[in-house]
């Protein structure tokens, strides 16, 4: 008996200075951040929805015809960059074009309490869809085609469903989406979150191991399939290196409370599942459960393509989406309107 009570002593003291340490030592060391203190590009634009502070670009149709509004969601640890091999693609084709930084990636709010579940997601896109449209007098409520790539395809599931008459299409590249109920927080991972440093050893997590040349050439190798120029990989690590971001990455794992619940099945409009044959991160059958899953929708794949098909081989995917687009029927009404009238 007395050898048990040590050995519980002994663990509960090794537990104690354990988690006095994660507290200490995180706290101690400087933080390693590249801060950007200009626009990152030409056209950056950033608003506030319900205190979140959000970055996105827009391009308005440089075509004849105005054919609708694309609005393009990156995958995990993308950003805006994710898309630049696509944008003036479909500009040219006659399309509105609005590219979007979720909240804890690119040059998004990083601040501690946002919620990052899909659903929340899905609200805070459509409101910026608002006011973007506001900004660039579109008519109010108009529709919007929807592309999301890898983690973002759950971000569009979440706003076909809920939002049906604003989705045109729903065009899921990579990644799959899944039905979604709205629930409490599990009381575990309100104490996980609580008890423990999340930010302050995320922050030191990313700045000296992470975000580091060597292992986002890593990464990204994995998502391409094939090897990185310099100008991608800095392109990729310098959101990543802004301040906060690791520790918001972090904690939108814990902080994912869906407010609303939707099904697959409530997704009626014309869907495009687009995949890569050498994607090694998730593999085309979660693809084909997306499309037995949907009402209506078609797979159309990228041969040779990997993770990041819209990078790698533009041409490709520019046409397959393009064309997807172009055959979607066009609602009764333009998506334009002049203002005053």
């Amino acid at each position: 008996m007395p050898f048990i009570l040590r050995f519980f002593r002994g663990l509960l003291i090794t537990i104690l200075v354990i988690y006095a340490l994660l507290w200490l030592v995180p706290h101690v060391m400087p933080l390693k951040h590249d801060v950007l203190n200009e626009k990152p590009y030409s056209n950056s634009q950033f608003t506030r929805i319900d205190d979140v502070k959000v970055h996105y670009r827009y391009w308005s149709s440089q075509a004849d015809a105005d054919l609708g509004n694309v609005m393009l969601l990156h995958g995990f640890g993308g950003s805006t960059y994710s898309w630049r091999s696509n944008i003036l693609a479909l500009n040219d084709a006659g399309y509105n074009v609005l590219v979007v930084d979720l909240p804890a990636f690119g040059y998004s709010d990083k601040s501690k309490g946002i919620n990052h579940s899909n659903s929340a997601r899905s609200a805070l896109l459509w409101t910026l869809a608002d006011k973007v449209g506001l900004q660039y007098g579109m008519k109010p409520y108009t529709k919007w085609h929807l592309v999301g790539h890898s983690m973002s395809g759950e971000v569009v599931g979440a706003m076909s469903a809920l939002q049906p008459e604003r989705a045109a299409s729903a065009i899921f590249i990579d990644g799959g989406a899944s039905d979604t109920k709205a629930k409490k927080t599990p009381f575990g991972r309100k104490v996980f979150r609580t008890l423990l440093p999340l930010r302050r050893v995320g922050e030191i997590a990313g700045g000296y191991y992470l975000y580091k040349p060597k292992r986002i050439r890593k990464l990204i190798r994995g998502a391409y399939g094939e090897e990185p120029d310099s100008v991608n990989v800095n392109a990729y690590m310098l959101p990543l290196r802004q301040p906060r971001t690791s520790s918001a990455i972090v904690e939108s794992m814990f902080y994912s409370e869906e407010v609303s619940s939707y099904k697959l099945e409530d997704i009626k409009q014309p869907a495009l599942i687009i995949w890569g044959t050498e994607d090694t991160w998730v593999p085309l059958s979660e693809g084909e459960k997306l499309d037995e899953a949907l009402y209506d929708s078609k797979i159309q794949e990228i041969q040779g393509a990997a993770h990041n098909p819209m990078e790698t081989h533009p041409g490709e995917f520019n046409r397959i989406l393009i064309g997807f687009l172009d055959g979607v029927k066009p609602t009764n009404t333009p998506t334009r309107q002049i203002i005053g009238q």
